[in-house]
């Protein structure tokens, strides 16, 4: 999550701004004119990505915030699915609404050369239209199909992607370090783990008799008999050991009591060992193997500025800002 959160204040800021710059020679404005036309574009733009009741069709994100969802959707998913619709509401002031939707909303079916992996296209590979899973309070959901474009050419479906020769489909840039981001967990749950044991203790009663068979050959022949009433009979040492420590709890959450112990018997501790001294270096690699996928600093993605230099952060920013433009 902080890897996924980190790089969106580098690469959006508060949200992507339009900075109109129209071309002034196609309808023959002075300079002042294009100025004046680019200033009151930006002004109405503004108004409509600041309002998220005008510019999405759900009402809960404006613009910037729409960007922000749509650069982690790209992070999870390697694309960006969003419907651009006409939706009239009777209190609004325009009627262009952007809905987002998650890519796994794209039917993920291949039926022929024209559908392919939940997109139609034409005989050169231009989409035309998208299957897509829509939510039905009869079935579940059911499958629909969206023209890429309305009559006029204007587009009905965004699909962003980072394209490909014949792909028709995004892959989230973490693809390549999902083992790597796996091994962070589990080398992390592992060391936790390791760190709690620390402060387990184990408590162990041993006693100096060695065992059976060196408690009967302290017997004699009489002791062994069938009655074995005597003092060294095992069962009798037993059970006046029994008897003893019924009488005598050891309760070692009890603080400042002492723990009378039969004759013969110590109480033994016993501790975990240490966490192991190399998780920071080595979880530093396996960071940076992600940090580097996703196409930002170890340091920006993770907030690790330890052993780092002003000429070294000034390079990764410069190295990051080419990624980031």
């Amino acid at each position: 999550a902080g890897a996924a959160a980190g790089p969106v204040p580098s690469v959006l800021e508060l949200g992507l701004r339009l900075a109109a710059r129209p071309d002034r020679d196609g309808p023959g404005w002075t300079e002042e004119q294009a100025n004046d036309w680019a200033r009151r574009a930006e002004a109405v733009f503004n108004a409509w990505g600041g309002d998220a009741a005008e510019c999405d069709a759900a009402g809960r994100m404006n613009f910037g915030m729409m960007q922000q969802a749509a650069y982690r959707s790209w992070l999870a998913y390697g694309e960006v699915l969003s419907l651009a619709m006409i939706l009239r509401r009777s209190w609004g002031q325009w009627n262009t609404k952007i809905r987002m939707l998650p890519p796994s909303r794209i039917v993920d079916k291949s039926e022929s050369n024209r559908l392919i992996q939940g997109v139609y296209l034409d005989k050169v590979g231009f989409p035309v239209a998208y299957v897509l899973r829509e939510p039905d309070t009869l079935v579940g959901h059911r499958e629909v199909t969206v023209d890429a474009r309305d009559m006029d050419g204007r587009p009905n479906v965004i699909h962003l992607f980072e394209p490909a020769i014949s792909g028709v489909r995004g892959i989230s840039p973490m693809a390549s370090v999902l083992k790597v981001v796996r091994q962070i967990d589990q080398y992390a749950d592992a060391t936790l783990t390791k760190a709690l044991l620390q402060n387990i203790f184990a408590a162990t009663i041993r006693s100096n008799i060695s065992g059976v068979s060196a408690f009967e050959g302290l017997m004699t022949e009489k002791d062994t008999g069938v009655e074995r009433d005597g003092i060294l009979n095992i069962d009798n040492f037993q059970a006046a050991k029994g008897q003893w420590y019924d009488g005598a709890k050891i309760d070692l959450t009890q603080h400042g009591r002492i723990a009378h112990l039969f004759p013969t018997d110590q109480l033994d501790f016993t501790e975990a060992t240490s966490v192991a001294q190399d998780y920071d270096a080595f979880m530093g690699w396996l960071l940076r193997e992600t940090m580097r996928a996703i196409g930002v600093t170890y340091e920006s993605g993770t907030g690790d500025y330890r052993g780092a230099t002003y000429s070294s952060v000034r390079m990764a920013g410069a190295v990051e800002w080419n990624i980031v433009t």
